[in-house]
């Protein structure tokens, strides 16, 4: 796990885009270490472990920021 939460599932798909190509994202359903169950959306080009793991990250500590109030 890591010390933001954890990665649940993640889905691939395609879709078209302004110039007309296909393109693939990738739907990462995570978990925060506060329990909130989240999805990000993300390109290809920022499908790694490098790239996406601060996007998760940021995210997770905003929802459990929010849950907090």
């Amino acid at each position: 796990m890591a010390d933001w939460g954890k990665v649940l599932d993640i889905t691939e798909y395609r879709t078209v885009g302004s110039t007309g190509k296909l393109e693939r994202r990738y739907r990462i359903q995570a978990q925060s270490k506060g329990g909130t169950v989240f999805t990000v959306e993300v390109p290809e080009d920022m499908s790694t472990t490098e790239k996406a793991d601060p996007v998760l990250k940021h995210r997770a500590a905003e929802l459990d920021g929010i849950k907090k109030l």
